[in-house]
């Protein structure tokens, strides 16, 4: 830690550590950090270690699925809400509600719920399908 204190360009920089030691018939790993161990046996390459990221503990913890599942919910019900009040609205003032499409003030209004509706529908996507 001091060594990257003093030497600015190594910020952020971690430690990744996978060695194999040779004994005979017997092999002995060590692991740390974000890089694999692969065991290559006719041909086959498996993979023999986890890499210690964040990432990968979501993954096998499979709460990626979930937390992915639950963004869009919540997108479709944050993009239903500005539909469900203006129905709701229509119902309980019909007359203010008409304003919005009987005036060009009001269309604007609309144009601009609208165009937020498919921009926050697709930055929602955007950041609920991550690629893992």
């Amino acid at each position: 830690l001091q060594h990257s204190s003093s030497h600015p360009w190594l910020a952020g920089m971690g430690t990744t550590f996978t060695g194999l030691i040779l004994a005979g018939h017997h092999g002995f790993l060590a692991h740390v950090g974000d890089s694999r161990a692969y065991l290559v046996r006719e041909g086959a390459a498996n993979q023999i270690t986890q890499d210690h990221t964040l990432l990968n503990a979501l993954r096998s913890e499979g709460k990626i699925k979930a937390l992915t599942s639950q963004g869009r919910m919540q997108g479709r019900v944050v993009s239903a809400m500005p539909f469900v009040l203006g129905v709701a609205m229509y119902f309980i003032d019909q007359e203010m509600m008409m304003t919005f499409f009987r005036s060009t003030a009001g269309m604007i209004v609309l144009g601009i719920v609208v165009l937020l509706e498919i921009l926050g529908a697709f930055f929602i996507n955007r950041i609920v399908n991550i690629d893992v």
